[in-house]
């Protein structure tokens, strides 16, 4: 079962020839593209899934109608691509966010699409949020709508088991066999400072050798291969863009990742559900 996709940030003009080279290398299910229709389209003919995602999204819940929401990126994603519903939503408004992420889904099933939901940000939510989202997951996984989660590590990397890698446990506790397949729609390094807080902005260039960092997203995936969930690395830009550079995998790390994914296709997979 090959684990391992790509987060790809479509709007950083990239040549769409190497991208989809690494989708083939990769062969994974699924793949994130964001702000670019004809590159998803791209992406999906080469028979791998597609979550769409089209930004601004962030806290879209506070902002936008759900319904209207949908409407606008069913109207921009290629026929067949899954939607992404929103990102790293703010733990302050669970109630409302249930309500939103719930009437989100009914919209996604009226127009024919799979939706991806919450896609929470790295560390988030606690344990117990999980009750006050329980209308929504379980419409999740009565719809085979997909669960999206965003999970980082930084070094060492066993720092971060459980807490970041391996929190989706939370949501196995809360809804064991009722769980929605779960989908990491961002895995990554990011750094930590010496206070122990991460710096969203840098990635594992400068910190790790691709080596290093390949090791390390081999570890990741083989937590998640116990468990059936894919992964999508973030992000695929240009090494030079002054946000995201630091993040972006590098030649040698997308062949490792290949490799791992090969392995993995190879080995039986029992899937279990919670520690």
């Amino acid at each position: 079962m090959p684990v391992l996709g790509l987060n790809i940030l479509g709007d950083r003009s990239l040549p769409r020839e190497k991208i989809l080279l690494d989708v083939a290398a990769l062969d994974a299910k699924y793949h994130v593209v964001m702000n670019n229709p004809g590159l998803a389209d791209a992406v999906l003919a080469t028979g791998a899934d597609v979550i769409y995602r089209q930004w601004d999204d962030d806290h879209a819940n506070q902002r936008e109608d759900a319904r209207q929401f949908v409407r606008n990126r069913h109207a921009l994603a290629p026929p067949g691509c899954l939607l992404y519903l929103g990102n790293e939503p703010d733990r302050t408004t669970l109630a409302q966010l249930n309500r939103w992420t719930t009437d989100a889904l009914d919209e996604c099933e009226k127009l024919g699409r799979v939706g991806v939901i919450l896609n929470w940000a790295t560390g988030n939510p606690e344990g117990a949020d999980w009750q006050q989202l329980r209308g929504c997951v379980e419409k999740a996984y009565a719809g085979k709508h997909l669960l999206g989660l965003h999970q980082y590590f930084g070094a060492p990397f066993d720092a971060f088991r459980t807490w970041h890698i391996g929190r989706e446990q939370d949501v196995y506790r809360a809804f064991g066999d009722r769980t929605p397949e779960i989908v990491i729609t961002e895995l990554g390094y990011v750094h930590a400072n010496a206070d122990g807080s991460l710096d969203a902005y840098r990635g594992w260039r400068g910190d790790l050798s691709a080596d290093q960092y390949a090791d390390d997203l081999g570890k990741a995936v083989g937590h998640y291969v116990r468990y059936g969930i894919h992964a999508c690395l973030f992000a695929v830009s240009t090494a030079n863009d002054e946000k995201w550079g630091t993040f972006v995998p590098s030649e040698a790390v997308i062949a490792r990742m290949a490799s791992i994914n090969k392995q993995m296709r190879l080995q039986p997979t029992s899937i279990r559900r919670g520690y």
